[in-house]
């Protein structure tokens, strides 16, 4: 991630998805989706909860990503109508051409504590002034939930005490999966 943030900071364009060939032609070379690093999260929560379905078969199961202010990668590799990995344009396919399916994983809680660590290791001030590896606070940034469609229903009656929103509820730019191409300036 670190390396990534640094390309981030001097690329003029970044694919948030998969597009189309044709789709777009930016005049200089886009960076490419973290799509990739999304998909293998998936596929080991998916491998590691169907082995915990025999001990705790009533069990929520709830993979968190952590990660940097820049969600949006995450929301679109995971909800982006084109190519999103929960929806039926999966980019991820199996053997007969089929968006391949997470059904251990109930949803994703999306996490922006890349920030704190950061700030925590720099001697800056924390958001809220909380301690470094405290999980509730209640100021911006949300931690924003995406209930998995091929999952069990998430019980909404654990948003609280998870901390969570949900993602139709997250306001701003970052939290829309419908963002293809970022022009940084």
């Amino acid at each position: 991630m670190v390396a990534h943030g640094r390309r981030r900071a001097v690329a003029n364009w970044q694919l948030t998805a998969r597009l189309p060939e044709g789709v777009v032609q930016p005049v200089e070379a886009p960076m490419l989706p973290r799509d990739n690093p999304v998909k293998d999260f998936l596929i080991s929560a998916n491998e590691k909860f169907t082995a915990y379905e025999e001990l705790r078969p009533d069990a929520v199961r709830i993979l968190t990503v952590v990660w940097d202010d820049h969600v949006q990668e995450v929301l679109a590799a995971l909800l982006n109508p084109m190519s999103g990995l929960l929806t039926e344009n999966s980019f991820h396919k199996d053997p007969n051409g089929e968006a391949v399916r997470f059904p251990m994983v109930d949803a994703i809680l999306l996490c922006r504590y890349q920030i704190q660590l950061h700030a925590l290791m720099r001697d800056q001030p924390l958001i809220d002034n909380e301690l470094p590896f405290g999980y509730h606070h209640y100021e911006f940034p949300p931690k924003a939930l995406i209930q998995n469609p091929h999952g069990r229903r998430f019980p909404p009656e654990l948003l609280h005490p998870l901390n969570a929103t949900r993602i139709d509820d997250c306001l701003g730019a970052e939290y829309s999966p419908n963002i293809d191409i970022v022009m940084w300036v």
